[in-house]
C-alpha cells in the first residue's frame, strides 16, 4: 500500500508541475515582457555578457513564481539578491549541449525558462533581507571570483568545479568526459571538498 501511495504521489507531482506549472510558462516562450525578479545565484559575468539564476516575482505586472536563467548580452552589474525589473525575451532551454542533457537537467532543478536582455534596460529596485542560504552563496561567489581572478580560463573553471562544487562554468564536453570516465563525482560537493578546504 505504501508503494503504490508512493507512485500514486509521484504521478500526481509529475502531472501538477509539467502539465499545470511548466506548460503555463512555455507559452511565453518566443515573447517579450517586464518582468520583477530577485537574483539567486550569479553564474558568469564578463566585459559583453552576463548569466545569473533568477526567481521571477512577476510578469507584466502579473503575480509569477517562476526559477529562470537570465543572459544578458551588456555588462550587467547585478549581485546576488538584488531585486530588479527588466525587459527580456523568453525562449525555451537547449535540450542537449555536447552530449549533456541540458534542459532535463534545468528541469529537475526547477527551471522553466531561460530569458535574455539585448538591450541594457534595467534598474535595481531592492534588496532581498538576510538569510542562511544567500549568506553562504554570497562567500561561494566570493571564492569562486578569487579562483577565477587567481587561475584564468579553463583551468580556473576546473578548480572551482573540484574545489567548490561549482561545476556551470565548465564547458559541456569536460562534464561529458569526466562522466564518460567514471569520475563525474569528483565534481560533486561532498567531503573531499571539505578536507581540501581544511
Amino acid at each position: 500500500i505504501l508503494l503504490c501511495a508512493a507512485a500514486a504521489f509521484a504521478f500526481l507531482s509529475s502531472y501538477l508541475y509539467f502539465d499545470n506549472y511548466y506548460a503555463g510558462y512555455t507559452r511565453l516562450i518566443n515573447t517579450q515582457a517586464d518582468i520583477k525578479a530577485s537574483v539567486a545565484k550569479v553564474i558568469y559575468t564578463s566585459d559583453y555578457a552576463c548569466y545569473y539564476e533568477i526567481h521571477v516575482n512577476e510578469i507584466d505586472g502579473n503575480r509569477a513564481d517562476a526559477k529562470m536563467k537570465l543572459e544578458t548580452e551588456y555588462r550587467c552589474e547585478l549581485s546576488p539578491d538584488d531585486i530588479f525589473s527588466m525587459r527580456v525575451t523568453f525562449f525555451d532551454m537547449e535540450e542537449d549541449v555536447n552530449g549533456y542533457a541540458e534542459k532535463r537537467i534545468a528541469l529537475s532543478k526547477g527551471f522553466v525558462l531561460s530569458a535574455r536582455s539585448a538591450e541594457p534596460n534595467y534598474s535595481i529596485t531592492g534588496r532581498i533581507g538576510f538569510s542562511i542560504s544567500r549568506f553562504f552563496a554570497y562567500y561561494n561567489q566570493v571564492m569562486l571570483d578569487r579562483i577565477t581572478n587567481a587561475a584564468p580560463g579553463d583551468t580556473g573553471k576546473l578548480v572551482s568545479a573540484l574545489f567548490l562544487g561549482n561545476q556551470e562554468l565548465l564547458p559541456a564536453v569536460v562534464k561529458r568526459d569526466f562522466r564518460r570516465t567514471g569520475i563525474s563525482h569528483m565534481l560533486a560537493v561532498s567531503g573531499m571538498h571539505l578536507s581540501i578546504l581544511a
